[in-house]
């Protein structure tokens, strides 16, 4: 009986009181943190032998341990700035703004990330709303089912809509500008007229338009103008412009395509090299 159960404790994975990270750090790296539990291992004898018993001791071990880039000081100021936000456009909102957008403007549903450039570290990536332990322990079935997703990684996850995903297109926009100021540096003043659609120069009539965010259109910018307003159409327009060639040759060396090294994913999952 005893060896019985000494195979199934050495065959069970998790014991029933140890706790197992459930997001974020402490589940992307749960089997470097947790350590084991000891045991005492037959070496030989029992009554099978008709010897005596002998075991052999084998202690626990520590897991390892874990150092977080992230600023703890920091990250209180991002979820402060982000808050202040919201009630600012909460208490002057502009006068075209849909009754969606105001009603999502009641609670904070959003994200700040800062990137060390100078060792690629990530000091904040702030997500709101939170919530404190305890009432996340209590709520959690009911949070999972709530509309807008309040327990989503939004730093990681994409923004206020519920399902949203980061948007890459939008990521990629500052490089387009700077292998276009490489090209010509006067083109930061060209003005691009956005009407919210686009189509290629040579798309024939059949071809489906591309939209600019949320189908808007953003009129007359410039370079500064559509990076600060995150305008689809003028990027579109200066890419076809500057062509694929340099997008692609700068792109390869500023590190696009290649593994990011971040661990913690979307969904909090272990992110290995193929």
């Amino acid at each position: 009986a005893y060896r019985a159960l000494q195979a199934q404790l050495q065959s069970e994975p998790l014991r029933r009181e140890e706790l197992v990270g459930q997001s974020g750090a402490e589940r992307a790296f749960h089997e470097n943190l947790r350590g084991r539990f000891g045991l005492l291992k037959v070496v030989r004898g029992g009554d099978e032998d008709a010897q005596p018993l002998e075991v052999e001791f084998v202690a626990a071990q520590d897991g390892k341990d874990l150092r977080l880039s992230f600023d703890a000081a920091w990250s209180r100021l991002a979820e402060d700035a982000l808050r202040r936000a919201y009630a600012e456009a909460r208490d002057h909102p502009e006068p075209a703004w849909s009754e969606a957008v105001v009603a999502a403007l009641r609670e904070p549903r959003a994200a700040f990330a800062l990137l060390d450039l100078r060792d690629g570290s990530v000091p904040v990536a702030v997500t709101l709303p939170t919530y404190p332990q305890e009432e996340w322990r209590q709520k959690y079935a009911q949070m999972v089912q709530q509309a807008g997703n309040p327990l989503r990684q939004r730093a990681l996850g994409g923004s206020y809509r519920p399902g949203e995903t980061p948007y890459p297109g939008s990521t990629y926009k500052p490089l387009l500008a700077a292998a276009a100021l490489l090209k010509d540096p006067n083109l930061a003043q060209r003005r691009i007229d956005c009407q919210g659609t686009w189509k290629p120069a040579r798309a024939g009539a059949q071809s489906v338009a591309l939209h600019c965010d949320d189908h808007r259109s953003h009129g007359s910018v410039n370079m500064e103008e559509a990076l600060m307003r995150s305008c689809n159409v003028y990027f579109y327009s200066l890419a076809e412009e500057i062509g694929y060639e340099r997008m692609y040759a700068l792109a390869t060396a500023l590190g696009f395509g290649k593994w990011s090294g971040f661990e913690v994913g979307i969904n909090a999952e272990v992110l290995l090299p193929p």
